[in-house]
C-alpha cells in the first residue's frame, strides 16, 4: 500500500494487507481494534466498495470499525444516499455499533457526502463520526481521538 513512503502517527500491529477492486487495505490491531487505512487506486462506486467491507468486516474483532480512507489521487468517486445506507446496512449485519472514518480528499463536494454519512449512522442506529480532509495528519489526529476515547484503545 506505499505504507513504507507515509509516516503513520498512529501506531499498530499489521495483522493484514490486501486489495480489491479500486482499492488497496492494511489492517493494524491496536488493543481490541482494528484501524483499516484504505487507499483508492481506481475509480469506486458501491460495486467495488461491497468486497472491500467484506474483506475488512470480517478482520474486525469488536462491534467498532475504524477507518482512514485516502482518495488524495482524485479517483472518480460514485456514491450516492442510497449506497450510503446499504453500506450501513452491511455494518449492521456485521455486529458493528460504532463507525469511526477520515476520508482524505481534494474533492470539497465529498464534505456533503460525509454530511449525509453522519446524519444516516445516526438514522440506522450507529454510533460514531465521519469526517473529510485535505490533511493525512488531521485524519490521524481524528482517528487518534477517536481510539482514545474508547475502551481499551488507549
Amino acid at each position: 500500500m506505499g505504507a513504507d513512503n507515509q509516516t503513520f502517527y498512529i501506531q499498530g500491529e499489521l495483522i493484514e494487507t490486501g486489495s480489491t477492486p479500486g482499492f488497496e487495505f492494511a489492517s493494524y490491531r491496536h488493543g481490541p481494534h482494528v484501524l483499516h487505512r484504505i487507499k483508492v487506486v481506481g475509480p469506486i462506486g458501491l460495486k467495488e466498495r461491497i468486497p472491500l467491507y467484506h474483506k475488512t468486516l470480517a478482520l474486525t474483532p469488536d462491534d467498532t470499525y475504524f477507518c482512514i480512507l485516502d482518495n488524495s489521487e482524485r479517483h472518480n468517486n460514485s456514491f450516492s444516499f442510497e449506497d450510503i445506507r446499504f453500506l450501513d446496512q452491511m455494518l449492521l449485519d456485521a455486529g458493528i455499533a460504532t463507525f469511526y472514518g477520515a476520508t482524505i480528499t481534494l474533492d470539497a463536494g465529498y464534505r456533503d457526502i460525509v454530511e449525509l454519512a453522519n446524519a444516516n449512522v445516526e438514522n440506522v442506529g450507529l454510533n460514531g463520526k465521519l469526517m473529510t480532509t485535505h490533511s493525512p495528519e488531521e485524519a490521524e489526529t481524528f482517528i487518534m481521538e477517536m481510539l482514545a476515547s474508547t475502551d481499551g484503545g488507549k
